[in-house]
């Protein structure tokens, strides 16, 4: 899965860490990446800098069945 964020892919931004081994189902993990952003120049004049990430993966189990016997 990719993670495609315009700030932390911008020359003063950064994304490292990963891949997380495995996370069980409903875990978080909150330590194996890191981002971060330069504040510049051009946001102080906005006055503002806002960035939220979330990603979510979810695999679809096809149940099958054989008969026993």
């Amino acid at each position: 899965m990719t993670v495609t964020d315009p700030l932390l892919v911008a020359p003063s931004g950064s994304l490292t860490g990963g891949p997380i081994a495995s996370l069980a189902p409903g875990a978080v993990d909150t330590a194996t990446f890191s981002g971060s952003y330069t504040i510049q120049q051009s946001d102080i004049d906005a006055q503002s800098v806002s960035n939220q990430a979330t990603l979510r993966e979810r695999h679809l189990m096809e149940m099958m069945s054989a008969p026993f016997g």
